[in-house]
């Protein structure tokens, strides 16, 4: 009887701390400008949220709200400026504006009900963002190799980068297996390697290419088997007792692969 007993109380409490039926958590699908729609509570308070961004203001008619921002988690807080006013309250509308610059107009009714959470939801925003960071990602990565190649046109390694002597300063012979060999399929006729500059990510090998081998940037990377993340042949200068500087950019793994 008393096992029994202690059941149905711990039945009891599990159901006491079950939401009531109609008051989860209310979310609205939105595009920019949207009219959206959910229900707050008369007399406590209730959350506004958006997901994957951050309200930065609410704008409403004098009177019928008390709002307050949160400012860290971009959330804002709403209850009825008159607590005891009627359910059949005319709706309170909020224009809300977000941190991605984005505009939705929430009306909401007022209930006898316990506090509200709301949360707004823009699809499009996300997969906008995602395409943002996407393309930051692929802007920088492009951003490091013409920092890499413009600083092999002014014969300055970055910070970082060791230095390693070619077959002309007595390095290891172009198409050994030391760090120091030539790019797989550059005829050391046309391109002489001067040295490499390794960095923590990339490789930039520093060629000399003669007036007369014709040989472009697009020609130098097919050269190399296709591990060329960049490539450049100077067209303007020759300070390679006449012959061109060049260089071609690969990640400091694929570099230091046995040639």
């Amino acid at each position: 009887m008393n096992g029994r007993i202690a059941y149905l109380g711990v039945a009891l409490i599990v159901c006491i701390g079950l939401p009531p039926a109609g008051h989860a958590l209310q979310v609205l699908e939105a595009a920019d400008h949207a009219e959206l729609e959910a229900e707050i509570s008369a007399t406590a308070v209730n959350r506004v949220a958006l997901e994957n961004d951050r309200i930065v203001r609410a704008i409403q008619a004098p009177g019928g709200l008390v709002v307050e921002h949160d400012p860290v988690r971009g959330d804002i807080y709403v209850r009825v400026s008159a607590p005891g006013a009627q359910p059949d309250l005319a709706p309170l509308t909020l224009y809300i504006g977000t941190e991605r610059g984005l505009t939705y107009r929430l009306s909401m009714r007022v209930a006898e009900r316990d506090s509200a959470q709301i949360l707004i939801r823009n699809g499009a925003a996300v997969s906008a963002m995602a395409d943002a960071e996407r393309g930051s990602r692929a802007n920088s990565y492009a951003g490091e190799l013409v920092e890499l190649i413009r600083a092999v046109a002014r014969n300055e390694p970055p910070p970082g980068y060791l230095i390693v002597p070619g077959p002309a300063a007595g390095g290891p012979a172009a198409g050994s297996s030391a760090p120091g060999s030539a790019p797989d399929g550059v005829n050391e006729e046309a391109a002489t390697l001067v040295e490499t500059w390794r960095g923590g990510r990339y490789a930039a090998r520093v060629l000399s290419v003669p007036a007369e081998a014709g040989l472009d940037a697009e020609t130098l990377a097919a050269r190399t088997g296709g591990n060329a993340l960049a490539a450049w042949v100077s067209d303007v200068s020759r300070d390679f007792e006449g012959a061109f500087r060049a260089a071609v950019v690969e990640t400091n793994g694929v570099a230091r692969t046995a040639r």
